[in-house]
């Protein structure tokens, strides 16, 4: 019997669940969402003449929404494989040229993103409240048709393609609520998308996942989380640096924000592992750097001792 997936990807669908709850912290039901949506797909379980996969991903800033289309395209498809599209740089009509080219033969930065994914992967359309209507437009055509027509009259297929539209919609509500019931959250966001998007591109996603805000006991399995990644960077170069008691506590206090979520928490692992290692490495004349990054609580500072 021939294989309708090959067995590398079969085994990548089998771990993706796992994948991304190792990378993403406090969004166990949008993991299993997403999960089961893309295996779902993958298997078959899609609309010949639509995108692979589409999915709205609703929340605060800093929860996770861009890293998680960004981890399931590694994870399925490897690298190189995103095109990823900033809205923030779509907010006016000039832009749109430089995205899908002109008459006269340019095919724009779309036609150059699409040849280097060779036939597949994920368009991520990040921040989608932000673009101009035009840009919406063509999120619209994508949605509904799998396919996408540059300027010069080029139809570009895109059903092997997963789309993720990441927005911020209901985030301002959700930041003031207390509740962390998942059917309130749920409900808020919805309430909110229902009034600020288009209810015929709603109508168009496979699935609409409504981030978690993020708790304090997750803001510390963050802080650790990047710590190890900066560890493990540092390390590889020669290095033997360990943490010691107190540290990521600090690195959480450091990069609290209720607001921006999980990224000022990353920023400060980097600075304070930079930090520490830069002092040491000046002192004892540029050599490696071992030993372990201590915290002291009386003078509210790290060093490596």
């Amino acid at each position: 019997m021939d294989r309708l997936i090959s067995p590398t990807r079969l085994e990548k669908l089998r771990e993706l669940g796992e994948f991304l709850s190792s990378h993403l912290i406090g969004q166990a039901e949008v993991i299993s969402e997403v999960t089961d949506l893309l295996q779902q797909s993958f298997c078959g379980m899609w609309f010949e003449n639509q995108p692979l996969a589409s999915v709205l991903l609703l929340g605060p800033t800093g929860t996770g929404k861009t890293a998680l289309a960004e981890l399931c395209t590694e994870h399925l498809f490897g690298n190189g494989k995103l095109i990823r599209l900033d809205m923030s740089e779509y907010m006016n009509g000039s832009a749109l040229e430089r995205l899908i080219g002109n008459r006269i033969g340019d095919r724009g930065l779309f036609g150059h993103y699409f040849d280097r994914c060779a036939g597949e992967g994920t368009i991520l359309f990040d921040e989608i409240e932000k673009a101009e209507p035009r840009i919406v437009d063509i999120l619209l055509q994508i949605l509904s048709a799998g396919r996408f027509s540059l300027a010069n009259g080029e139809t570009l297929n895109l059903t092997r393609f997963m789309v993720f539209v990441t927005s911020n919609i209901g985030a301002q509500v959700l930041m003031g609520s207390r509740s962390t019931d998942r059917e309130t959250i749920v409900m808020r966001t919805e309430t909110s998308l229902q009034a600020d998007m288009r209810p015929e591109i709603v109508a168009r996603f496979d699935l609409i996942a409504s981030f978690n805000k993020l708790s304090y006991q997750d803001l510390m399995r963050i802080a650790e989380l990047h710590m190890e990644k900066a560890l493990a960077k540092i390390n590889v170069r020669g290095h033997q640096v360990t943490v010691g008691d107190g540290v990521l506590g600090f690195i959480q206090r450091q990069g609290y924000s209720e607001k921006f979520g999980a990224r000022p928490v990353r920023k400060a692992a980097m600075r304070v592992l930079g930090g520490t290692v830069k002092k040491a490495m000046l002192a004892n004349g540029g050599g490696p750097v071992c030993g372990v990054l201590q915290y002291d609580r009386r003078a509210n500072r790290c060093f490596i001792q």
